[in-house]
């Protein structure tokens, strides 16, 4: 069944459908390109034939192979021609549909891709064509990739004036916590020679308790002069590792180990939305928040998909990216529905720090990473609105407070938050799992609780509508499991 669009959303020229997303992004990143373009001298002959298939490895198209269909007309200059293909198979990638047709490839292009063979399993070399020479490879460590870091930043943008960081590094040894000469409420962040770098934050201190291994909440307690004389013994009984120290508009806001690199929020901001732009010229700006040594980035597209016929019952597409430096980079598909405004989030993905080899945790790495799982993200919203779908024909039993209050136990819910879930749902009450859903998404987004557990509810809600078929009807335990230890956290 083929999603439509809604007319008065999309309106932006050229925007592009998930799947279309995913072509593109195999022409991109398949697998290793040859530097050596074939030569076709008149276009007449194409290299491929229908039915040849290619198979996509990168992250937001892994598992997923397109079949070459029809040869469409010669492109310019005569140097090839241009092909359609189709979904045969989806592997472990959300968001396609067998059968449905991607956009159009230029062959020049398919040829730097490896095929699937006959028998199924990937070609070890690439078919030999008239004039090609395969490139000879060799083996090379992994180093930062070749990345544009944005240095100009959109004109007008929320981020365009944040700080960018100072990043200072050293061993742990070589600095030191005092407080001030003039207010003794304030430490200030030493090298061990006695220069000052900057005031303290209450962030920093905690991200250094990690490295000294003294508790912040203990800290807090003390006296600034006792804080530091504690700290700085917790600092010389350390081993003595090597730390990048992160200082913004004058204030130390942060600590990590070395080899993690610090990419700006600004920098991550103006990726995810240049990113965005390739594909839509039309990016609303959610979200932008920035505090010390974090952001907070929502940003959604023109595409939006009703769900049911109900007037405003349409979830529209975007991204939601979190930051906080040398602790977490998390894109989600951030999905808003229209009737009421309702936020929610579903296939997060994290950034791993557990490679610290090869400068695996450069900021060059991290920008890399942000845009594949962008790719990721947006190739999931098809699959979610199906979920959507199924949900809104699914209809629950009994009386609706008691399948709430069912679900939210499920969920791990403080029983306080119980009767603001059942008002949402009378705001906009219903008969399907669906509508029981709504009311969770829309407490979570209106209610005004703290935005960590508002955002960990939305994370719930779109968790429980990707799951939902494996759900019958009702949260599989190993995600209410989790659902509810993730808000337990920040509840007192």
């Amino acid at each position: 069944m083929r999603l439509r669009k809604v007319s008065e959303v999309q309106q932006a020229e050229n925007v592009f459908e998930p799947a279309q997303i995913a072509a593109t992004q195999i022409i991109n990143e398949l697998l290793p390109v040859l530097s050596e373009e074939p030569e076709v001298t008149d276009g007449t002959e194409s290299m491929f034939t229908a039915g040849d298939t290619f198979i996509g490895t990168s992250p937001g198209t892994d598992g997923l192979v397109l079949e070459l269909v029809d040869q469409q007309e010669v492109y310019k200059e005569n140097k090839g021609w241009k092909w359609n293909a189709k979904v045969v198979a989806v592997g472990e990638t959300a968001g396609y549909r067998k059968g449905q047709v991607t956009s159009t490839f230029e062959s020049t292009l398919l040829e730097s891709f490896k095929m699937v063979s006959e028998e199924g399993e990937i070609e070890q070399e690439p078919k030999k064509h008239r004039g090609r020479k395969p490139k000879e490879k060799t083996e090379e460590p992994a180093r930062p990739p070749s990345v544009d870091i944005p240095t100009v930043f959109s004109k007008g943008a929320p981020w365009e004036k944040w700080p960018t960081p100072v990043v200072m590094q050293g061993s742990l040894h070589e600095f030191r916590i005092n407080p001030a000469l003039n207010d003794d409420k304030i430490l200030l962040f030493k090298t061990a020679e006695g220069q000052t770098l900057g005031e303290c934050t209450s962030t920093a201190i905690g991200e250094l308790g990690k490295h000294a291994k003294f508790p912040p909440d203990f800290i807090e307690k003390l006296t600034p002069s006792t804080a530091s004389i504690v700290i700085n013994e917790r600092i010389t009984m350390s081993g003595g590792p090597d730390v990048s120290v992160v200082f913004e508009n004058g204030l130390f806001t942060n600590i990590l180990p070395a080899w993690r690199g610090v990419l700006p929020t600004r920098v991550t901001a103006e990726v995810v939305y240049q990113k965005l732009m390739e594909w839509y010229s039309d990016i609303d700006i959610d979200t932008a928040e920035h505090g010390e040594g974090w952001a907070l980035l929502r940003m959604l597209t023109p595409v939006a998909y009703e769900v049911t016929p109900a007037v405003g019952d349409i979830l529209r597409m975007g991204v939601e990216v979190r930051q906080q430096y040398g602790e977490t980079i998390s894109v989600s598909l951030f999905t808003k529905r229209l009737a009421c405004l309702n936020g929610m989030l579903s296939n997060k993905t994290e950034f791993s720090w557990k490679q610290r080899l090869n400068d695996a945790g450069a900021a060059e790495f991290q920008a890399l990473w942000l845009q594949e799982g962008i790719v990721k993200v947006v190739c999931s919203y098809t699959h979610l609105i199906e979920k959507a779908k199924l949900m809104a024909e699914t209809y629950f039993e009994g009386d609706p407070s008691s399948a709430l209050k069912e679900r939210a136990t499920a969920m791990g819910l403080p029983k306080k938050y119980v009767p603001h879930i059942i008002a949402a749902f009378e705001e906009e009450p219903g008969n399907s799992e669906w509508h029981l859903l709504n009311a969770f998404s829309r407490f979570a987004t209106h209610s005004g609780i703290e935005p960590e557990t508002s955002r960990d509810i939305m994370l719930s809600s779109g968790d429980w509508a990707e799951h939902f078929e494996m759900c019958s009807a009702r949260l599989p335990r190993p995600l209410a499991v989790s659902v509810g230890a993730r808000i337990l956290e920040g509840v007192e």
